[in-house]
């Protein structure tokens, strides 16, 4: 069950946790204990993550499958259990974090990194690493439930004990769900309506071709108005 990767002491395995960025905001968060983060815990030669679509998993140490950078590991004690015991921990974790279960503010990758480290040895993750949605659970009616069923990372593959599936750092609402299912989007219309996106690192609604076209004498108008806003507060910044 263990590896050679170094890990393993003479009483135990020491038991890491693996902290990633999910963007460069964290460089001025972080130092006010907030942001938002991806975690993996180590133990032996793997580490253990949870996404959608894949429930509980494993990867090889600092080696995320998704978009997310490696920030720091820390160290928080050292596990004396044998691999079987370890199984069954995680066996009893993984019907609690399936992979239809994810939600991003209430039970993502932190809350299964938080539940098998305190499995483990007793203990709980730094409060920094979770604290962003801890906040956000108090809040979220607010959140659109695809946003909140996405994860930033995901299985890509490879021996993990778990079911297959990918999750990428993008959410995104089909026209034909956001119409129930009924159909495709009208031809020649957009139907991406997306709320997050990792590339641009946005959070906004975006358009669907129906709702947000109009006629093209609409559209001048539009541009009529805005030359005139332009033209009216460079007047004001030349007095």
């Amino acid at each position: 069950m263990f590896g050679s990767s170094g890990s393993r002491t003479s009483t135990g395995s020491k038991v890491t946790l693996n902290v990633y960025d999910l963007g460069p905001h964290n460089n001025y968060t972080h130092e006010f204990g907030i942001g938002t983060y991806h975690s993996g815990v180590q133990v032996g030669g793997r580490e253990y993550t949870f996404a959608g679509g894949s429930g509980v998993f494993f990867h090889d140490p600092k080696d995320v499958p998704g978009e997310a950078t490696f920030r720091e590991s820390v160290e928080l004690g050292t596990y004396t259990g044998t691999s079987m015991a370890l199984d069954k921990i995680l066996d009893t974790l993984k019907p609690q974090f399936s992979e239809d279960s994810y939600n991003l503010v209430s039970k993502n990758c932190n809350h299964f990194s938080d539940a098998f480290v305190f499995a483990m040895l007793n203990v709980r993750i730094p409060g920094y690493v979770n604290r962003l949605a801890n906040l956000g659970n108090m809040v979220s009616c607010l959140f659109p439930p695809s946003l909140l069923g996405q994860a930033p990372v995901g299985q890509s593959g490879g021996d993990s004990g778990s079911n297959g599936g990918s999750s990428g750092y993008q959410v995104s609402t089909p026209m034909s769900r956001r119409m129930g299912g009924a159909g495709a989007a009208p031809a020649g219309s957009s139907s991406s309506n997306q709320v997050f996106s990792r590339a641009g690192f946005t959070l906004g609604q975006g358009t669907s071709g129906g709702a947000a076209s109009s006629s093209s004498s609409g559209g001048d108008n539009s541009n009529d108005q805005r030359e005139k806003m332009r033209a009216a507060a460079l007047s004001r910044l030349a007095k």
